[in-house]
């Protein structure tokens, strides 16, 4: 019997290489959403931090020019952590996209590979058959021989 050769197997490397591929993409998604976030934290925190200043300044009862800097400076920094927010959640676009991405490669190559599975199942079945048939057809043409003296000396 001719060994096991899967016909497919050209569409399994395929999957294969493409749920690879779709997993990578969603590391590299991941890492930019955590560069996102990590931008964000960071204007948050200069933000919070001038805005202390600012009250300290007003406390301490700072020039109006100083002040008008400094509001300025937190508009600018408004700014900034509104396009970081943007950011943020253009990326977890991007994650949920590759994530669903990565689920229908990873969906298509397990289909292959249960296809794969049932044709080797199929396979060992029919292996098993012929080895069995075989088995039977040599002990069928031991016993022949065997059988065969004892209806001759029955002749007489």
């Amino acid at each position: 019997m001719k060994p096991f050769r899967l016909k497919l197997q050209a569409l399994l490397t395929l999957r294969q290489r493409e749920e690879q591929t779709s997993l990578d993409k969603y590391a590299q998604t991941l890492l930019a959403r955590e560069r996102a976030l990590q931008n964000l934290s960071s204007v948050e925190k200069q933000l919070s931090e001038t805005w202390t200043l600012l009250r300290s300044a007003l406390a301490a009862g700072s020039s109006a020019s100083a002040l008008a800097h400094a509001q300025t400076y937190c508009r600018a920094l408004n700014q900034l952590k509104d396009r970081c927010q943007t950011a943020l959640a253009l990326a977890q676009r991007a994650v949920n996209q590759a994530l669903q991405e990565m689920i229908t490669a990873r969906k298509n190559r397990e289909t292959v590979d249960k296809y794969h599975k049932n044709q080797r199942r199929l396979y060992d079945r029919e292996f098993q058959r012929e080895e069995q048939k075989l088995l039977d057809d040599l002990s069928t043409r031991r016993l022949a021989p065997a059988l065969d003296w004892r209806s001759v000396s029955d002749v007489p």
